[in-house]
This record gives structure tokens, sequence and C-alpha cells, in this order.
């Protein structure tokens, strides 16, 4: 009974999570040349900018989506279908870890 109580806590933490990346797809999807600034945190956004070798200012929601994707393994080659849940996921964990070497480097003043 404990690992069904664990899974349903895991699964309530998850759901604004999962909630968040459906509505940046959207987004991406129906408006991608859409400055990402308008949606995208600052600091997440600036992260995946350096990351990516582009600037703040060009970062547009499919770019930004696809920049994701790209840190779960997508190749993002002109005859590839879009990326999937489970690469986005990737990504998006990559993202977290990246931003949390900020946090750290922030505190520790590096």
């Amino acid at each position: 009974m404990q690992s069904v109580d664990g899974l349903i806590r895991l699964l309530g933490l998850l759901s604004p999570l999962a909630e968040r990346l459906m509505q940046v797809r959207e987004h991406a999807r129906q408006e991608p040349e859409r400055p990402a600034t308008e949606v995208i945190e600052p600091l997440m956004l600036a992260v995946l900018a350096q990351r990516a070798g582009q600037s703040l200012e060009s970062m547009t929601l499919g770019t930004f989506w696809t920049e994701v994707a790209r840190l779960g393994g997508y190749l993002a080659r002109s005859h590839d279908g879009p990326p999937g849940w489970r690469t986005i996921w990737k990504g998006w964990l990559e993202l977290q870890t990246l931003l949390e070497g900020v946090h750290l480097a922030f505190h520790l003043r590096l």
C-alpha cells in the first residue's frame, strides 16, 4: 500500500509540471514565432539560449521547444517528426540540471 501512496504523491507533484509542458507545447505549435520571453521564465530562457548558442532576443517559442528537445536527444533534422514526450522530458530534466548548476554557482559566488 505504501508504494501506491508514494505513486499518488509523485503524480501529484508531477501534474503541475506536466500541465506546464503541455501549455508550452501548445504555445509553440500555435505561435511558433512568438518571442519566448513572453512565456518562458527569464533565467530558464537565458540558460537555454546560452547553451544553444543563440541570443535571448532570437529565441521564439518554436526554437525554445526544439532546443529543449535537442537537450533530450532530438536531432531536429528536416525529415524528423515532432519530438515525443520522452525526448521532451529528458531535455527538460537536462535543462533543470543546468539551472541547478547556475543557482549553485550564484550561491557559491563563482
